[in-house]
């Protein structure tokens, strides 16, 4: 397995946070979205921005040193 450098850590923290723009940007502000109409659709796009946001947390929280 290849060694994980300072790099690969920061593509993560810098890919998670795209991930998680794109999902906010292009989904939460798309028009069936803002209908309300498809709440199961709404609770989905809400609950991946949520995850995107904590892995960016997390991977964050390494390349700060915090965790191994």
């Amino acid at each position: 397995m290849e060694k994980l450098d300072q790099f690969h850590i920061h593509e993560a923290l810098h890919t998670a946070n795209l991930a998680r723009e794109f999902v906010e940007y292009n989904l939460r502000c798309h028009t069936v979205y803002d209908s309300e109409k498809y709440h199961d659709f709404n609770d989905a796009i809400d609950n991946a921005i949520k995850h995107l946001f904590n892995a960016y947390q997390i991977i964050g929280s390494i390349e700060l040193g915090d965790e191994n």
